[in-house]
């Protein structure tokens, strides 16, 4: 089984030899970006983020969910991108959400979820949802959220829900950071899958005759390949009709490009 070393990181690590954490095996790393709306430690990311590309790690970032309302998640999406947004990320991004402070149902915060990872991906980036095993079972919708790809923290035992990457400690060591730091292991490749984005479909897979038609549910968009990592080709709206050549992965190919299948309704012919 396909096993990546790598490590996450946020203010309070303090400073980070990359050279040392990369010649001691991490792939990759998160670093914590923003928090709400209004994050004082901005500039750690941004001084990070650099040294630890030019380091040779592949790099993602996350931003600390403060979140409980569609309308507030949005804006923290907004604020979130535009502290990463020229930074050319080798990793996924992540929303980490961790907190109900406002106790609302798990429909209202899960909706608020999808909101912030559906607005990123709009924009072009691999979204991951980061929480704790128990947190997702008892404070979200965990059946709404498996489109995206899950990064999940649990320190105690053998992880209860599937993940792709596994968050197992926060008291680990590694060289380079001075003291106890988050390890992970990421079972997928996302660094490859990202560097594929711009892949031509056809690529992937080739047309073998119409197979159907799809119609939109929910404005959305088509990509270039099967995967939220692609570039957008084109908005959809709801209503709009496409042929369907194939289906992989959960998206449907029509022709100029993809759509996941949760946005559509599908007819046989």
């Amino acid at each position: 089984m396909l096993q990546i070393k790598g490590i996450d990181v946020y203010q309070g690590d303090g400073p980070v030899d990359w050279a040392k954490v990369k010649a001691d095996g991490a792939k990759f790393a998160f670093i914590k970006a923003t928090q709400g709306i209004a994050y004082k430690y901005v500039d750690y990311f941004r001084n990070n983020a650099p040294k630890a590309l030019g380091a040779g790690l592949d790099v993602g970032a996350y931003h600390y969910a403060t979140f409980s309302t569609v309308p507030e998640a949005l804006t923290q999406a907004k604020y979130f991108e535009s502290v990463i947004k020229d930074f050319k990320l080798t990793y996924p991004v992540a929303l980490d959400l961790e907190e109900n402070k406002a106790k609302v149902s798990k429909k209202q915060l899960t909706d608020a979820a999808i909101a912030f990872i559906e607005y990123l991906e709009n924009k072009g980036y691999f979204v991951m949802l980061y929480t704790y095993d128990s947190f997702l079972d008892e404070q979200l919708e965990k059946e709404r959220l498996t489109n995206y790809a899950p990064w999940i923290a649990r320190y105690q035992g053998q992880l209860k829900n599937h993940a792709d990457i596994w968050q197992y400690t926060e008291t680990g060591t590694v060289e380079g950071i001075a003291g106890k730091v988050d390890m992970n292991w990421s079972y997928r490749d996302f660094a490859a899958e990202i560097a594929a984005k711009n892949k031509p479909a056809a690529e992937i897979k080739s047309l073998s005759g119409q197979i159907g038609v799809i119609t939109v549910t929910t404005n959305t968009v088509i990509r270039k390949g099967p995967n939220p990592a692609y570039d957008i080709v084109n908005s959809v709206k709801v209503g709009d009709t496409f042929k369907c050549y194939g289906y992989q992965d959960g998206w449907y190919n029509v022709g100029s490009g993809w759509i996941k299948a949760e946005y559509v309704t599908f007819k046989k012919i």
